[in-house]
């Protein structure tokens, strides 16, 4: 249920976002009317290991199915950050999830989507914790 209620406080995000890039006139719905979700605009994503292995990540455009380069491996007490637009197709107003792999073990969502504006300074930090068969990224803030 979480997560049908995050993929329409996104929808309606997405559809806010683009009104605004084309000057059309269409409503905002305000993030409580969108199932409670904050909606995080962002330019690149961050992920820190703070887990018991090494780990890799990629971020995938929820529009276009398309996915960025994988960040390459890397061990606890370490952070790496990908701008999105290196997804090829990204565009403004895209959702996009990133995807954490434990190395020999599972690979989990991120617990939060964001939205992409190339213009945003903002950067979207998530903290993965647990270990290779049961861990989670949550984002900071």
């Amino acid at each position: 249920m979480k997560s049908a209620m995050l993929v329409a406080a996104l929808f309606v995000a997405v559809a806010a976002f683009a009104a605004v890039e084309s000057r059309e006139s269409v409503p905002v719905v305000p993030p409580k009317k969108a199932g409670g979700f904050n909606i995080t605009i962002v330019s690149e994503i961050c992920v820190t290991n703070d887990a018991g292995f090494d780990l890799h990540w990629s971020m995938k455009d929820m529009y276009t199915n398309l996915r960025s380069q994988d960040s390459g491996s890397y061990p606890i007490d370490q952070s790496r950050c990908l701008n999105i637009n290196t997804i090829p197709g990204v565009g403004p107003g895209h959702v996009v999830l990133c995807t954490v792999s434990a190395d020999g073990g599972e690979t989990q969502d991120c617990d939060w989507a964001v939205l992409y504006d190339p213009n945003s300074t903002n950067t979207a930090t998530f903290v993965c914790s647990g270990t290779t068969l049961i861990f989670g990224c949550k984002r900071l803030g």
